[in-house]
């Protein structure tokens, strides 16, 4: 939000100026900065520029940026935390508000070298609820995992969403992912 008031201050000082220079018919010239004399048309004209500035500087509302949704919350109804899995599940629940236009929701699971493996976008039904079949490999038998709700701004695809570090594959974790919620199990295999 600071970078907001300092445009909102940007716009306020450039408008000012704009009007000074349209009430003076231009001509100043202020420790080397100087305006040329102004015809007419380019006084008006810089008046209504001035002024328009100005209301984006200083009236609340018209510089804002798109805020998420603060009500938006989402739910993992099955599995269970620590639950005992096979290789191929159906992880399901439930979310309340929606995510901002523009965001997708990702699920993605997390192993317990804290790799990172997208599994895919969802969507939820009109109700609220959704559901996604899961399946890792055998590779997993006997580890503990983690399964993860993530909302990404845009629909990116999946190569975008990770990032190779250190031989693992890690979430982007920055401003345009942000983890929602998420489950610990087992994977105890088929």
């Amino acid at each position: 939000m600071e970078f907001l008031h300092d445009l909102r201050w940007i716009f306020t000082v450039v408008g000012i100026l704009l009007v000074v220079a349209a009430i003076f018919e231009g001509g100043l010239d202020i420790k080397g900065f100087k305006i040329p004399k102004l015809q007419k048309g380019a006084r008006v004209l810089s008046a209504v520029a001035g002024l328009g500035f100005i209301a984006l500087g200083m009236i609340p509302g018209t510089l804002s940026l798109p805020e998420p949704d603060a009500n938006l919350r989402i739910t993992i109804n099955t599995p269970g935390a620590y639950d005992r899995l096979p290789e191929t599940f159906t992880v399901s629940g439930t979310i309340h508000g929606r995510p901002p236009a523009g965001h997708s929701l990702w699920l993605v699971m997390e192993d317990d070298d804290g790799d990172h493996y997208g599994i895919k976008p969802f969507t939820p039904d009109a109700s609220g609820s959704w559901s996604e079949g899961v399946q890792v490999s055998s590779t997993w038998q006997g580890r503990e995992a983690v399964i993860l709700v993530v909302r990404v701004e845009g629909n990116p695809p999946l190569e975008r969403l990770m990032e190779e570090r250190d031989t693992r594959n890690v979430l982007q974790l920055n401003l345009n992912v942000e983890i929602l919620t998420r489950r610990e199990v087992f994977i105890k295999g088929s």
